[in-house]
């Protein structure tokens, strides 16, 4: 009994820690996106690429995230997702939220600086120690 115990909490732990990359994270549907003036396209000479992936995991695997650039929300972000954003040069303030459909209330953010041109990424995760988080992609 203590050795399955033991196996089951394991798989749940590294499933909770799951990496997804840009390539395998599917792009969210159109219904999914509240701002699709900075959705999926190309960029403008003055504004920069920035790709936000939700990691592919069991913990919170039914909750919805809600992507916020400055304070507005831009998408809805479900297990393995990722939504391409082009955002004027500059200092933003990206935030994700849980909470809107009854899966607890948790907020993270992360300050990315826009330059025209280059591509950011972010990573979205619940660690089992911190949280939510919302951190560069490397």
């Amino acid at each position: 009994m203590k050795l399955l115990l033991a196996i089951v909490t394991a798989v749940l732990t590294l499933s909770g820690c799951a990496n997804t990359s840009p390539q395998s994270a599917e792009e969210v549907a159109a219904n999914q996106v509240m701002n699709r003036a900075m959705w999926n396209r190309p960029a403008s000479s003055f504004e920069g690429t920035l790709v936000i992936i939700r990691a592919s995991q069991f913990t919170g695997i039914v909750c919805t995230y809600s992507i916020l650039v400055d304070g507005n929300e831009v998408a809805l972000l479900d297990n393995g997702q990722k939504v391409t954003l082009n955002l004027i040069e500059g200092q933003h303030v990206i935030s994700v939220q849980m909470g809107k459909d009854g899966c607890g209330h948790s907020y993270a953010e992360q300050r990315v600086q826009v330059v025209p041109g280059r591509q950011e990424k972010l990573h979205i995760e619940v660690g089992t120690f911190d949280g939510l988080t919302i951190k560069p992609y490397h």
